[in-house]
């Protein structure tokens, strides 16, 4: 019986290994409570589509925006982003490597608004 030609993975320099998948490989998660995740792989094109821009443009702007409101978020600022909504932190505390942040998120009209973007779609 014949064995299959062992191949090279580019990623572990010609060891093949098996890799957990990151944060942009999988575009959604599902938790165990059957919550539903968007990752960023999934944000970007998703605007690339609202937008028609090109995805490499779209990631480019997207990581800077992300980059700019966490740094906002540490510095302690509320952001007030229509159609968003207004952010503000609740606690925040240090975990060691990590900062976790309460943030408290109000929508203007709350569940009538997610049924009428649901409907346009």
């Amino acid at each position: 019986m014949a064995t299959p030609p062992k191949t090279k993975s580019p990623r572990t320099g010609g060891k093949a290994a098996a890799q957990p998948p990151s944060e942009e490989d999988a575009e959604f998660t599902e938790a165990p409570d059957g919550e539903v995740t968007l990752h960023k792989r999934e944000l970007f094109a998703r605007v690339a589509e609202a937008t028609e821009m090109k995805k490499p443009q779209v990631k480019q702007i997207v990581e800077a925006t992300l980059a700019i409101l966490g740094q906002a978020l540490a510095n302690g600022e509320a952001l007030n982003l229509p159609p968003l909504g207004k952010v503000r932190i609740v606690r925040s505390r240090d975990a060691g490597a990590a900062e976790v942040m309460t943030l408290k998120l109000r929508r203007k009209g709350g569940a009538a608004v997610a049924a009428a973007e649901d409907e346009e779609s």
